[in-house]
């Protein structure tokens, strides 16, 4: 009898699916200050909890100010109630993807997510200026349009959540998603009206895309869409008018 239990409790640990390992930014030097350059902390943060095979990533209250980031497969962001990402007004702190320049970027990545009650805030202003003043000495082509990040950039990603997010002040398209299959877009607010022609969801040759309880307030197109993607379903994503976003 004593055998078979043992037998029993190894077979039922093999079954149990192991839970996800939870980090907190601070541990990684993260300074929530909204001065300090956390990039290279986030970006350690999220390639330490990729290699240990995924987990969550949580960002309590403060101002985490960074530049361009890469999320990987099997980690989530968790960005709880007042905790701020702040995008960096320096061009120089954005990397460019196969879909332009962005603050989180992911690239052939599976089962991410970013979730919570927290923000994801551009600083159109200050970027601008710092902008033109490049493109006005020479160190960059005058071709503004193509140095404009998006808040968020995934292209041929598969799993991806974002859940519950308030985002704020994109000098481009809020959100960005390329060759994106199993995504669930919901309980957001996208607010960017500052930046000329600030589109709110932009969805290119999509599939299995699920969205659900959008508010969308933006200088350009709430959501923009093409024959390209396929829907799972959407439900009650609407603009400020009440009419709805899609």
């Amino acid at each position: 009898m004593k055998n078979l239990i043992i037998i029993l409790f190894i077979h039922l640990c093999f079954l149990s699916p192991l839970k996800a390992l939870e980090y907190n930014a601070s541990l990684f030097g993260c300074v929530s200050d909204g001065v300090t350059n956390n990039t290279s902390s986030i970006q350690y943060a999220i390639n330490f909890i990729a290699e240990k095979g995924g987990g969550k990533l949580n960002f309590y209250v403060g101002r985490y100010l960074t530049g361009g980031i890469q999320l990987k497969s099997n980690v989530t962001i968790e960005l709880h109630e007042g905790a701020v990402l702040l995008a960096s007004p320096n061009f120089y702190d954005y990397l460019k993807n196969s879909s332009g320049y962005a603050l989180i970027n992911a690239e052939k990545a599976e089962n991410v997510s970013i979730i919570g009650k927290g923000v994801i805030q551009g600083q159109v202003g200050p970027y601008l200026t710092q902008l033109n003043d490049l493109i006005l000495k020479g160190y960059l082509p005058d071709n503004k349009e193509v140095y404009m990040p998006s808040l968020l950039s995934f292209t041929n990603c598969t799993q991806v959540k974002v859940d519950g997010i308030f985002f704020s002040n994109s000098p481009a398209v809020v959100q960005k998603y390329v060759g994106t299959n199993d995504l669930e877009l919901s309980g957001q607010i996208i607010n960017s009206k500052v930046a000329k022609d600030s589109k709110g969801i932009v969805l290119i040759n999509s599939k299995s895309i699920k969205l659900k309880n959008l508010f969308i307030e933006t200088s350009g197109r709430g959501i923009e869409s093409d024959n390209s993607n396929q829907f799972s379903s959407v439900e009650k994503c609407i603009l400020p008018n009440g009419k709805p976003a899609l």
